[in-house]
């Protein structure tokens, strides 16, 4: 007996890939054409899913419009057809029932281009946009994307994200976090969203920031509530306290977006609270006196084992693996290391 093989299903693309290749087509069929077509040759070569979902993207337009022949042809009609089966019913009537169903979806997703997007721990997503603008997505980050004629709008709900933005005096392009919106033309930010801390880092070009009552707000002393960033400059806004702006490292600032995470004499606590942002394998500390203890170095994000190793050594704790834990325990000793040798796991290898 023979075993005969299933061909594989292919696999479920999700429903923002489509999104997102509806949008480069029904761009690629508009007044702008020439403007798209390099933007989605690089969208395109990312990965084989893109690719699939254009396909299908593609033949959904082509499909929607016959529905102008459909419509024609029911206006022209002065009275109903004979009957000449149930074929020639699916053929005609099945296809403008099709078309239909297919505008109605290509109607949602071109002319608003809404979509949400999301990453797991661990995971980093970057997502092109349909005026060519890229989101870069950390981990566990999530945002929804609302577009129209007149602004581009994007809330980040939590997270963090780097927004290289294509440029456009007709349609602002607005990023809404934790009540602040930021607003920007053409230029690189990153806005990080925590439960009680919005900061925003701008990497090149300029930003607006303000509170979405005073952004929205029409009266004459609205401006002076509006904070202008310049490149190299970060604003945070957390509960209860004055918004700060300071000059930190960029490269600190903007390392995750290569893999890493950079501490410069952190708390163990609060380094502990960034290398758990990757991992599902959370790091914990026995005694209130290592978690005061200064950390400085760069690990891999998500190297959970690296990292508490590196700093057991330099401070002769033990690490203790637990189920999706790993535990510092003991006491703390003088540093064994010197505080800037800590991040020894060598993150570019």
């Amino acid at each position: 007996m023979t075993d005969v093989t299933e061909p594989e299903e292919p696999t479920q693309l999700p429903p923002e890939i489509i999104a997102e290749a509806g949008v480069w087509v029904a761009r690629l069929g508009g007044p702008n054409a020439e403007l798209s077509k390099k933007g989605v040759r690089r969208w395109l070569s990312e990965s084989d899913a893109h690719r699939r979902a254009f396909d299908l993207a593609t033949e959904v337009w082509e499909e929607a419009g016959a529905l102008r022949g459909c419509a024609a042809a029911h206006l022209t009609r002065s009275k109903p057809p004979k009957r000449s089966g149930r074929k020639s019913f699916s053929s005609s009537a099945a296809a403008c029932v099709a078309a239909t169903a297919v505008a109605a979806l290509v109607a949602g997703v071109f002319t608003f281009g809404g979509a949400d997007f999301a990453t797991g721990v661990g995971e980093q997503r970057e997502v092109s946009l349909e005026d060519g603008s890229r989101v870069l997505m950390n981990t566990s980050t999530r945002l929804k994307v609302l577009y129209d004629k007149y602004q581009r709008r994007v809330d980040l709900e939590k997270g963090e994200a780097r927004f290289d933005v294509t440029k456009n005096p007709n349609r602002p392009f607005v990023v809404t976090a934790g009540g602040r919106e930021v607003t920007a033309l053409g230029t690189s930010f990153d806005v990080r969203r925590e439960p009680t801390e919005v900061s925003v880092v701008l990497i090149d070009g300029t930003v607006t920031v303000a509170s979405v009552a005073e952004s929205r707000n029409t009266a004459p002393t609205a401006p002076a509530e509006v904070t202008v960033l310049h490149p190299g400059q970060r604003l945070t806004f957390s509960a209860g306290r004055p918004a700060r702006l300071d000059r930190p490292p960029l490269q600190r600032l903007t390392d995750w977006q290569r893999g890493r995470v950079t501490l410069d004499n952190s708390s163990l606590a609060d380094a502990i609270a960034e290398m758990n942002r990757y991992s599902i394998v959370q790091l914990r500390v026995q005694r209130p006196e290592a978690a005061a203890l200064r950390v400085s170095g760069i690990f891999r994000a998500g190297d959970s084992m690296s990292f508490a190793r590196a700093v057991s050594q330099a401070y002769g704790l033990m690490p203790v693996e637990q189920a999706n834990a790993i535990l510092l325990t003991g006491t703390p000793q003088q540093q064994v290391r010197p505080a800037t040798v800590v991040g020894s796991s060598d993150p570019d290898k």
